[in-house]
């Protein structure tokens, strides 16, 4: 900026009386030839002349005292301009100032003018003055700094009419030293880090690698397993422990959680598969999101820190993980824009030293006031005592002293869960503790990386690790060790069994059972052959290639075949008469069952042809399940008829699901086979839906309630009876909840514009008689 236009920006900015002590202080000429002040044109010509010259900054520099001069010194080391939170925080951490007495906050006046004496900062309970030469509170030291004319505020709010309060010696928002001066005073010297000599008693180093591999093994199980879904979308408790098992770090939380949300790292672990694509709810179940199962995600192939900067990047957008649950229950905390800003604001931190989680907190609210809870700027602006909030999940009513205090804690409490939570768990952070408090926290090498901060060979010192290893033995024992790729260990799952699993060896063995089942899958066993020689670090041994060749073999002695077709008969008489009638047998080929028998490649038009000239009309199906869709009647005392004489094997095998067979060869719904196949809303659902399906028409109304009932679809419920008091109006209510007695009786209803109130029930005849002494009286009955 041009110094003429910054002199002017900062002498329009600040207060006349405050210019003129500054005058005063610098001994510039502040009074005419008569002895009278001059005017502020005046002043401000005097000082645009005298008061930014290097001999009038030089002698005000001369008059600091210690304390004041390394203040100035921190505030130059940040390049002349800082957010007065921050600074404060930072003075006060490093014993160069101290905390102002806490007392009251201004309370609302009738007068506007009257509100504060610095209306800039109506929440100051304490206002700075240059007057205390020897205080050590920030906001004094501060304005001590002011009048010597080195440093200024900047930030203050817009008045009525749409222009900014003038500021005095108390600080805005923003501290700063303009460039016209800063040229004058001495270099900044280097300051001592926060924690300047501290070493933890116990350090907790991030092991990413363990992330990423659980993050695997959670995958292989989605990929291997069904994993339905029950009621709100969750994994259910079984597929859970199943998945637990396998964890290299189990959850904790598991045993003692009713539902998926309550888990703390097997509901990341979902959550992160979900954000990178990897999984996804399909049907009512967890599914891998590439249907080939011989197909590997790119993600597993890629690099360590590709892989956990893609996590990174999706941490802020997990929907659902909530690091502060049920102690922020009615703020509405906006988890992902604070992930997002915890995570901008770890790029501001200073690498390789140690930290204070406050540190972070501070540096993140300095950026954004509002990281975490939409309303925190308006709460702190707030000129009456007591706020009133309304949010998705319901309101609050509280003191604005009481509900800072409450906001800056649970701040506090995200910030460290983040801290030891995911960014430990990623490798961006270590942590250090004194006995068991967290004291410390600092940047990793991968964090720096993984920030783009810095590349990970220039910052860590430590050697790079080596690749690890596929060595196969004689014995078909596989041993991946150490950090195999991932997608490695995708192609092995294929066809091997895994025997352990840990951060350091993925133990795997071949077996004639393993290999055959990747071959149901498509997998050639050449294919699997040439992998193993191209992965193995020690070659594939003579006699494990022969057995995999003679398994390969051994299995193509039994071949499944498609794309044939089958007809199917009533009974076996009539099946025996076809095959010797000359006209339909010379289409057919041979019996597979009493019922069943091979149609010649090629000749179903024809054989079709021929049962219909003989009076006989087939049903034909195709080769999907879908082709059993509207084939039954489904009657509403649960009775279920196929419409045709006989039931395709689809039919039967969709039915054998829900419902028992009958001896005279239909089917029937059972109170038994409903439970077995509801006992959720979303299972009973899926139950109907698929019934809808094989049923011809709308099902019956009364059959759909029955089946609803049996299946549970409606849950449990709860009952609860609750005292309601109606006042005459909200600014009534708001009033008597001041009164200390009543504070903790009276709990604002939600009700529109209707002035309600809950009242313990057991507390009612004394809720009474305080209304009594006040002149209210409480009649029974609300109106309607």
């Amino acid at each position: 900026m041009d110094s003429s236009k910054e002199i002017d920006t900062l002498l329009n900015t600040y207060h006349f009386g405050t210019l003129q002590r500054m005058a005063d202080e610098a001994g510039l000429r502040t009074r005419d030839e008569r002895g009278r002040r001059l005017h502020k044109a005046q002043l401000i010509t005097e000082m645009r002349a005298n008061f930014f010259t290097r001999a009038r900054v030089r002698a005000s520099w001369e008059k600091l005292s210690e304390r004041e001069r390394a203040a100035l010194n921190r505030l130059l080391l940040h390049g002349g301009r800082v957010p007065t939170k921050s600074f404060r925080r930072e003075l006060i951490r490093a014993g160069l100032a101290k905390e102002a007495p806490k007392g009251k906050r201004p309370r609302r006046r009738f007068s506007y003018y009257s509100y504060s004496r610095i209306p800039y900062d109506r929440t100051a309970s304490y206002i700075g003055d240059p007057s205390r030469a020897g205080s050590q509170i920030f906001e004094d030291l501060i304005a001590r700094l002011t009048l010597h004319g080195l440093v200024f505020s900047a930030g203050s709010t817009l008045n009525t009419v749409g222009t900014s309060y003038k500021i005095q010696f108390h600080p805005a928002e923003t501290i700063y030293v303009p460039q016209v001066i800063q040229q004058y005073l001495p270099k900044p010297e280097p300051a001592p880090p926060p924690l300047a000599g501290w070493e933890p008693e116990r350090v907790e180093v991030s092991t990413p690698e363990l992330l990423l591999r659980d993050l695997y093994l959670y995958w292989d199980f989605v990929r291997r397993n069904d994993v339905p879904l029950v009621r709100g979308d969750f994994v259910g408790k079984r597929s859970l422990k199943a998945i637990n098992e396998i964890l290299l770090v189990p959850d904790p939380l598991l045993e003692k959680a009713r539902r998926e949300d309550d888990t703390g790292r097997l509901y990341l672990l979902r959550q992160l598969l979900e954000r990178l694509g990897l999984v996804h709810k399909e049907g009512g179940r967890l599914r891998p999101t590439i249907k080939d199962p011989l197909e590997v995600p790119k993600f597993w192939g890629q690099d360590q820190t590709e892989q956990l900067r893609a996590c990174l990047r999706a941490w802020p957008k997990l929907e659902g993980f909530e690091e502060l649950r049920d102690d922020a229950e009615g703020c509405s905390p906006r988890y992902a824009h604070a992930r997002q800003a915890v995570r901008d604001a770890l790029k501001k931190l200073p690498p390789n030293v140690w930290l204070e989680p406050e540190d972070l907190r501070v540096e993140v609210q300095v950026q954004d006031v509002d990281f975490l809870f939409a309303d925190r700027h308006e709460i702190e602006n707030r000129r009456g005592s007591w706020y009133y909030g309304h949010y998705y999940k319901g309101h609050y009513y509280h003191s604005v002293e009481e509900l800072l205090d409450k906001l800056e804690e649970l701040e506090g409490k995200f910030v460290n869960r983040c801290l030891t939570g995911f960014l430990h768990q990623v490798g961006v952070v270590e942590l250090g503790y004194e006995k068991d408090t967290l004291r410390g926290f600092r940047l990793t090498p991968l964090g720096l990386a993984l920030l783009d901060m810095e590349a990970p060979k220039r910052s860590s010192p430590q050697p790079q690790r080596t690749a690890g290893r596929l060595i196969i033995q004689p014995t078909f024992e596989l041993v991946a060790m150490g950090p195999v790729s991932l997608a490695t260990l995708a192609r092995l799952d294929l066809f091997a069994h895994r025997q352990r699993a840990d951060q350091a060896v993925f133990e795997y063995r071949l077996s004639r059972e393993s290999v055959y089942e990747a071959q149901r899958k498509g997998l050639e066993v050449s294919e699997l052959i040439r992998f193993l020689e191209q992965a193995s670090d020690t070659g594939l041994p003579q006699n494990v290639r022969r057995s995999l060749e003679e398994w390969a073999a051994y299995h193509e002695r039994i071949v499944f075949r498609t794309g044939v077709s089958l007809l199917q008969a009533a009974d076996a008489n009539l099946l025996k008469t076809l095959l010797d009638d000359p006209r339909i047998g010379r289409h057919l080929a041979r019996p597979v069952s009493p019922e069943a028998a091979l149609v010649k490649s090629g000749q179903q038009p024809q054989l079709v042809a021929a049962l219909v000239k003989q009076g006989l009309f087939p049903a034909i199906s195709d080769a999907r399940p879908e082709s059993a869709d509207g084939s039954v009647i489904i009657r509403e005392d649960g009775s279920i008829h196929p419409i045709h004489t006989v039931p395709s094997f689809y039919l039967r095998q969709r039915l054998s699901r829900l419902a028992e067979e009958t001896d005279g060869g239909g089917w029937r719904l059972t109170p038994e086979a409903i439970r077995q196949a509801g006992g959720s809303r979303n299972r009973v659902l899926r139950l109907l839906e698929e019934l809808g399906r094989l049923h011809r028409g709308p099902l019956p109304k009364g059959l759909v309630e029955w089946i609803k009932a049996q299946g549970g679809y409606y849950g449990h419920a709860a009952a609860e009876t609750l005292t309601l008091i109606e006042f005459r109006d909200q600014a009534t209510l708001e009033e008597l909840r001041e009164h200390p007695k009543l504070r903790v009786l009276l709990t604002p209803f939600p009700a529109g514009n209707r002035a309600l109130a809950v009242v313990p029930a057991n507390k009612l005849p004394q809720v009474q008689e305080i209304l009594a002494h006040l002149g209210v009286h409480v009649k029974h009955g609300l109106q309607r």
